[in-house]
């Protein structure tokens, strides 16, 4: 038994360090520069600009910045330590974010190897997106996000609170996190049916 821990303790370092090497590219993104300098306007203002004032056809124009908190991030990451501290943050939540999609399939009840696959395929599909980007931190918050759709010893109500919680941060970071209650209703609704499909036993 603590023969096998070790190897999944072991696996969970090279998922980290291959994740954090796979994405340890070149900011190719050009709107990384953007959501810097949005970032930067929002920590000058001390508010949010209800306006878009960088764009050159929409100038002028009612706008939400509903990414405010990855832009207010990444403008002081960048402040420190320029777009190379900016680089080395896309390896860790690279790897990261591997780490927690191998770890919600284990969870899961999967095997090893199953787990394994799961999350080498999220990878590949959310590759083009583990950028410099509000994307990023979706890859990293997704599988925690998903853990709260697991049968656990936490009551459906307390799970629907921390992850009312997680979404409205999450909200801030990245538009995809709206569709985290969908994902928890759904998973609400197949627990349900399993407990009255499968009884438990008198």
């Amino acid at each position: 038994m603590k023969h096998s821990v070790s190897r999944e303790w072991a696996l969970l370092g090279g998922l980290f360090l291959f994740g954090g090497l796979v994405s340890f590219l070149p900011l190719w993104d050009i709107d990384w520069p953007l959501h810097v300098t949005l970032g930067r306007e929002i920590l000058s203002r001390g508010a949010l600009p209800l306006r878009d004032t960088l764009s050159w056809t929409a100038g002028g124009r009612p706008d939400v910045l509903h990414e405010w908190l990855f832009q207010v991030l990444w403008a002081l990451l960048e402040g420190i330590g320029g777009p190379g501290l900016l680089k080395v943050m896309v390896s860790l939540l690279g790897g990261t974010g591997l780490v927690l999609w191998f770890r919600a399939a284990r969870k899961a009840g999967r095997a090893v190897s199953s787990a394994l696959f799961f999350s080498l395929a999220a990878l590949l599909l959310f590759y083009p997106r583990v950028r410099a980007r509000p994307a990023l931190v979706t890859w990293v918050v997704l599988p925690v996000a998903l853990t709260f759709l697991l049968p656990s010893g936490k009551g459906l109500l307390r799970r629907a609170g921390l992850l009312f919680f997680l979404v409205a941060l999450w909200a801030n970071f990245h538009g995809a996190a709206l569709l985290a209650p969908l994902w928890f209703w759904a998973g609400w609704a197949m627990e349900a049916w399993e407990a009255r499909r499968w009884p438990p036993p008198p």
